[in-house]
């Protein structure tokens, strides 16, 4: 192809046009300043009122609920061949975490993890003490 032959082929020219507009922006700007000063200061005011707190002596509740666990023991765990004394453990275990605050409103079934690793058991080994141990903790929660 010669020079100037492509002048009469069809196609699109795009030609770009230029014009002049006003811009118009906001850019933020420091326009004045506020001061903010920090003191510490002391005061004592005096409350009163009534606080309640229920301490329960777990050793003296126990040995009042021990009766009852001997009796239980007699009539469900004992025909297994282990006497009280080797299952007294895991009912006083039950007991004492159904008293203990960081139990507090919640379930059985929701701590029972915890009092298993604290138990120190595993496997078949727990589910054989389970019982005693909920045993436990249901009489501490009267039920």
């Amino acid at each position: 192809m010669r020079a100037g032959e492509d002048a009469f082929e069809e196609g699109t020219i795009r030609v770009p046009l230029r014009g002049e507009e006003a811009v118009v922006a906001k850019e933020a700007v420091v326009t004045g300043e506020v001061v903010i000063n920090k003191e510490t200061v002391e005061r004592e005011e005096q409350v009163s009122g009534t606080v309640r707190k229920q301490h329960v002596d777990v050793d003296k509740a126990y040995q009042e609920a021990r009766s009852g666990f001997e009796r239980n023991h007699a009539t469900t765990a004992g025909t297994s061949g282990r006497t009280f004394e080797q299952a007294e453990p895991n009912y006083r275990a039950g007991f004492t975490a159904a008293h203990d605050e960081r139990y507090a409103n919640r379930e059985f079934e929701d701590v029972e993890p915890e009092l298993r690793r604290t138990h120190g058991t595993s496997g078949d080994n727990w589910e054989h003490l389970r019982q005693e141990v909920r045993e436990g903790w249901n009489r501490a929660r009267n039920r």
